[in-house]
């Protein structure tokens, strides 16, 4: 994605509530039976994932609340299924870190806002706050060598709805390895990717 295209993107996520994602409703057959019986499906989305030009699955799952969750309505886990050529399904990857709480969101609610995917690579937006707006778009790329998703980009937006001058947000982007180190999938977590760009200890 380009940088004018993802400032465009970001202008959608925090003045609407704009969704690159389907709802469980519309799930197959056969991205269902990856679904656990102590799962709940939230949304999913259609896409080239590791760059062998078939369709795979980018799906989040909220997990039974337990008594130590940092999440109040349970935590979201996202999962990656590949599609093999003869057209099965099987599970490749998992974050649990990745996709933030649903009360993240403040007051506009949940901050999930979409999964895209295509070409061996997958983005996931957020976007929350009040006045004060935020938007957070990861972009992960896979690594054929390492046969692994690796964070390559990140980009976060801010805005300030009712002062007319700051409603253009400002965006950052930040591009592995100039801003920070190699970070797989399974190893994400925000508290990690913001040590690593703003240079606290983790």
């Amino acid at each position: 994605m380009s940088t004018i295209t993802i400032v465009a993107l970001f202008i959608a996520l925090i003045t609407s509530s704009a969704c690159f994602a389907e709802p469980p409703q519309k799930a197959s057959r056969d991205l269902l039976s990856l679904v656990a019986a102590t799962e709940k499906l939230d949304t999913f989305s259609r896409g080239d994932v590791n760059g062998d030009g078939l369709k795979d699955y980018l799906f989040i799952v909220t997990l039974p609340r337990r008594t130590n969750d940092d999440c109040l309505g349970g935590s979201r886990v996202l999962k990656i299924a590949l599609r093999d050529p003869s057209g099965r399904l099987r599970i490749a990857a998992s974050s649990p870190g990745v996709i933030m709480c649903e009360e993240e969101g403040g007051v506009l609610g949940d901050p999930l806002m979409g999964l895209t995917a295509r070409g061996g690579s997958f983005a996931i937006g957020h976007a929350g706050g009040g006045n004060c707006r935020w938007g957070k778009w990861l972009t992960f790329r896979y690594s054929t060598k390492g046969r692994d998703w690796y964070l390559s980009r990140a980009t976060y937006s801010q805005s300030h709805a009712c002062e007319r001058e700051s409603r253009t947000p400002d965006v950052d982007t930040y591009r592995y390895p100039r801003h920070f180190k190699r970070i797989t999938l399974a190893d994400f977590s925000w508290d990690l990717l913001d040590n690593l760009i703003y240079g606290r200890t983790p």
